[in-house]
């Protein structure tokens, strides 16, 4: 179902007020964004930095009945010619972030972490497991989200 005009004003400006660092995009073209470079534009478009504004806005949408898509790196994701038609959240540079205690066998990492980053990441440590995403394009929390390297033959 299309968003009225209302709809979208009121998300803006309650965004707005929320957060004013927080910026909503109207009818923001979704192709640069996918890996395949194609696709429709969304009613609504926001970059987020910080776990809480994601929960604000899921909880915002919920709550208004706007449909809402959590995006990351854009792999494994076709939208629609016709565009998508509630929010679209973009994870920002803030879930990219990547650490390694390689003496404690632990990365940390956001869920907008490429696989590649954290395979090599774990390979320079000398730790292992993440071998299986060696190739894989995509993002931690699409491979979370995806149930990614649990295939068997």
């Amino acid at each position: 179902m299309a968003l009225t005009l209302k709809q979208i004003d009121n998300f803006v400006v309650e965004t707005r007020n929320y957060n004013h660092d927080l910026l909503v995009h109207v009818g923001k073209s979704l192709a640069e964004y996918t890996t395949y470079g194609v696709g429709g534009k969304a009613a609504l478009f926001c970059e987020v930095q910080h776990a809480e504004d994601v929960s604000w806005l899921v909880q915002t949408c919920r709550r208004d009945h706007i449909d809402y898509f959590i995006l990351g790196g854009g792999s494994n994701v076709l939208v629609n010619d016709s565009g998508f038609e509630g929010l679209i959240i973009k994870l920002g540079k803030n879930f990219k972030n990547l650490e390694c205690d390689a003496d404690a066998g632990i990365i940390t990492c956001g869920c907008a972490c490429t696989l590649a980053k954290v395979a090599n990441t774990a390979k320079g440590a000398g730790l292992s497991g993440m071998e299986f995403s060696a190739g894989t394009p995509g993002t931690i929390g699409g491979a979370i989200k995806m149930n990614a390297g649990t295939a068997t033959d």
